[in-house]
C-alpha cells in the first residue's frame, strides 16, 4: 500500500518506479534535490540533460552509477518495445495489407491542446510530441526513397522508442483497426506502415505550427513544391 511504501522508504509513492530503478544508489536527500530542480518522476529524470543531473548529483561516483542505471534502463525499454513491435508485426503479418489505411491525412488542426490526423477520414487527435513523431514518419515515407527515418532524425537523445510507443498507443486508441502503424528494422530506423500514395500532408495548416522543426519541414517542402 502507499502507506507501507512511504513508511518503509520515507518517500512519496511517486518515487516508487525511481526507487526500483536506482535501488540504494540514491537516498531521500537526492530525491528532495530532484524535486527542488523540478524533476518529479522517473520520466523527468530520464529526459533531464546530463548537465542538469551533474548539478543535482555532485558526487561523481554516485553520478556515474545513476547514469549507468539510466543507460541500462533506456536500452531495456527500447529492447522491450522493439520486441513488442516485431512480435506484433509477425503475428499480424497476414492481416497487415488488409488493415492498412486507405488514407492517412496529416491535417494539423489544433483543438484542446491536440493536433488532428485523419485515418480513413476518421479524426484522431494527438498530443504535440506524438503529432511531431507521426508527421516526421509520414513525411519520410512520402518524400524519401525508402521511407525509413533514423531515430536521431526523429529526435536527438535516448527516448525515441518510448515516445514512438506512446504515439502508437494514442493512434491505436482512436481507430478501430488492426494497423501496426510503425515498422522497425531493429537498426534504429523506423517507417510509417502505409504506402506513400495513401499519405496526405496539409502543409497549409502547418505553416504556423508553433514547433520550429515542423515549420522548417513545411517551409522546405513548400519551397521544393514551388520550384
Amino acid at each position: 500500500s502507499e502507506y507501507a511504501y512511504t513508511l518503509r522508504f520515507g518517500l512519496p509513492l511517486k518515487w516508487k518506479s525511481s526507487r526500483s530503478c536506482f535501488k540504494d544508489i540514491l537516498n531521500r536527500s537526492d530525491y528532495l534535490a530532484f524535486e527542488q530542480s523540478g524533476l518529479n518522476s522517473l520520466d523527468d529524470i530520464l529526459e533531464a540533460p546530463s548537465e542538469k543531473l551533474s548539478k543535482i548529483i555532485e558526487n561523481k561516483c554516485k553520478l556515474k552509477q545513476v547514469n549507468d542505471k539510466l543507460k541500462s534502463f533506456k536500452e531495456e525499454v527500447e529492447m522491450q518495445i522493439n520486441n513488442i513491435t516485431l512480435t506484433q508485426n509477425s503475428k499480424q503479418a497476414p492481416a497487415i495489407t488488409a488493415n492498412e489505411p486507405e488514407t492517412v491525412e496529416i491535417d494539423g488542426s489544433y483543438e484542446r491542446e491536440r493536433y488532428l490526423v485523419k485515418i480513413n477520414g476518421f479524426p484522431v487527435r494527438l498530443t504535440g510530441k506524438s503529432f511531431k513523431y507521426f508527421l516526421k514518419l509520414a513525411w519520410s515515407r512520402l518524400y524519401t526513397d525508402s521511407g525509413w527515418i533514423y531515430k536521431e532524425d526523429i529526435e536527438i537523445g535516448f527516448n525515441q522508442a518510448r515516445y514512438l510507443y506512446r504515439m502508437k498507443n494514442e493512434v491505436s486508441s482512436g481507430i478501430n483497426m488492426n494497423w501496426p502503424i510503425v515498422e522497425n528494422n531493429r537498426l534504429g530506423y523506423y517507417r510509417l506502415a502505409a504506402e506513400p500514395s495513401k499519405i496526405i500532408i496539409n502543409f497549409e495548416n502547418l505553416k504556423d505550427h508553433p514547433d520550429y522543426e515542423i515549420k522548417q519541414i513545411v517551409e522546405k517542402q513548400i519551397n521544393q513544391n514551388v520550384n
